[in-house]
């Protein structure tokens, strides 16, 4: 389902009192924006579908945003970091990602929007009100905006500035265990008020009146909540698929490898380079001839990449079977077992004609006859034209559609 809303973000402090609140110079700005929220059968979240794949935040900052500002927010990425499966990287092209900077009081988006997304802080010096609007981006709500608030608090409408009240407003989503009034998703009691605390506990929660809007540490139910939304794992970079194309070339000539690349496990694999050897075996070591090197920033988990590239064999190699093979790596690598995958190449003269089995530059009769008398497996006949290691009807075929001088 989707919400249209707007979304604000808390930046005032726990403090004594609506007076102090307004003094503090704190401002607030809102985004117009849809989002669709997940709902997970089982669980309890207020998080939304939008999230960043593979925990992948990259960011930059504002020309406006001083080194030591940077710095303070930095600091803050570290601090998300410690506690769930994300990773804030500088960006390079990506087109999705966060532009922090100064662009009046603190406020962002929801979850990740695909294009560049502006992240806005005013209070600088504090590092969980930047936490705050991280977690924003990172997709997640105002406590205060959970679908069960009005068990734990009640609102104050009359309290509230009514050009902020959008802020109190409940939104469409589930939530992930228990109501937190210590999270730094929480508004505190003065939260855009007017005259008297916008949010009062409710009976049974009283003592909780003046933590609500601490911004000091991240709480337990954050870290919880951020865990659930980010889960952290390893990463597993590995190699799928090797194809070569032709199987049979001269040395000095080239072929093309085709191959598939993943990371099967649950957390980006930064810094992954694909390696082309030539090998004389089924076994990659850096003693053998490289071919060709890729590499890639990160790779998101279960996303495939493709790596296709013509390479030359090198001249002087000598005739006879050789393996070319793609090995990756990757840091935080958990599995190094499925991180190369090689196939076999032929180095040598080139029969153009594989199905002229008798030499005489004709494909006949004669060459199907010797097909059929050779039926059944066999190991580097010629009579085996598709190199299947068993000599039947596809080598038939492929001597009927050569039919003819060749």
């Amino acid at each position: 389902m989707t919400l249209s809303t707007r979304i604000g973000v808390l930046v005032a402090l726990c403090m004594a009192g609506p007076a102090v609140a307004a003094a503090s110079g704190d401002q607030h700005h809102s985004l117009d924006h849809t989002c669709t929220i997940i709902q997970p059968a089982g669980h309890r979240g207020a998080v939304v579908p939008n999230t960043w794949p593979g925990g992948i935040v990259p960011y930059e900052f504002d020309s406006g945003v001083s080194v030591t500002n940077q710095t303070r927010a930095r600091n803050a990425m570290d601090m998300l970091e410690a506690v769930a499966g994300v990773t804030f990287i500088p960006r390079t092209n990506e087109s999705a990602r966060l532009n922090i900077g100064e662009f009046g009081g603190n406020w962002s988006s929801v979850g990740r929007t695909g294009g560049q997304q502006n992240l806005s802080i005013y209070n600088w010096t504090s590092p969980l009100i930047i936490c705050h609007e991280f977690i924003h981006a990172l997709g997640r709500y105002h406590q205060q905006s959970r679908t069960d608030r009005d068990t734990y608090i009640q609102v104050n409408w009359e309290n509230i500035d009514d050009d902020y009240e959008y802020n109190y407003y409940i939104a469409d989503s589930d939530e992930f265990g228990p109501y937190d009034f210590e999270s730094v998703m929480h508004y505190s009691q003065w939260g855009f008020s007017i005259g008297g605390p916008t949010m009062t506990c409710l009976p049974g929660y009283e003592q909780w009146q003046n933590v609500m809007g601490q911004r000091d540490y991240l709480s337990g139910g954050d870290i919880a909540t951020l865990q659930y939304m980010y889960v952290s794992g390893t990463a597993d970079a590995a190699v799928l698929f090797v194809q070569v194309s032709p199987d049979q070339v001269v040395a000095g000539a080239e072929t093309h490898v085709l191959s598939v690349l993943k990371n099967i496990g649950d957390q980006a694999a930064f810094d992954a380079v694909a390696s082309v050897y030539l090998s004389a075996d089924t076994t990659l070591e850096s003693s053998d001839v490289l071919l060709y090197q890729e590499s890639f920033a990160y790779l998101l988990p279960d996303e495939p990449v493709y790596l296709s590239e013509d390479v030359t064999i090198p001249a002087g190699t000598p005739d006879g079977p050789w393996y070319i093979g793609v090995k990756l790596t990757g840091s935080s690598d958990s599995d190094a077992t499925n991180n190369e995958f090689v196939t076999l190449i032929d180095v040598g003269e080139v029969n153009e004609c594989p199905a002229d089995l008798s030499g005489d530059g004709v494909v006949d009769v004669n060459d199907i006859l010797a097909i059929v008398s050779a039926f059944g497996g066999c190991s580097d006949c010629p009579e085996d034209i598709d190199g299947d290691g068993e000599v039947g009807v596809n080598d038939i075929l492929i001597a009927i559609a050569a039919w003819g001088p060749c």
